[in-house]
């Protein structure tokens, strides 16, 4: 399982840093802060500002 978590733990940064979100469409200035258990990025665009998480989590299967 530990590699896995750090396999999704890459792709989870590498989105942090690449997405690009609708509003703004033109993201100026990128902070990506590390929390826990993902990333929150914080996107500064020409005219707004915006926020999204990108999250780590763990399927949980009914046995």
């Amino acid at each position: 399982m530990g590699a896995d978590r750090e396999h999704v733990g890459e792709v989870a940064r590498r989105l942090a840093f690449s997405h690009e979100p609708v509003h703004p469409p033109a993201v100026k200035e990128r902070k990506v802060l590390r929390l826990a258990d993902g990333y929150l990025v914080i996107g500064t665009g020409p005219m707004a500002k915006c926020h999204f998480r990108v999250t780590l989590g763990h399927r949980v299967v009914t046995p």
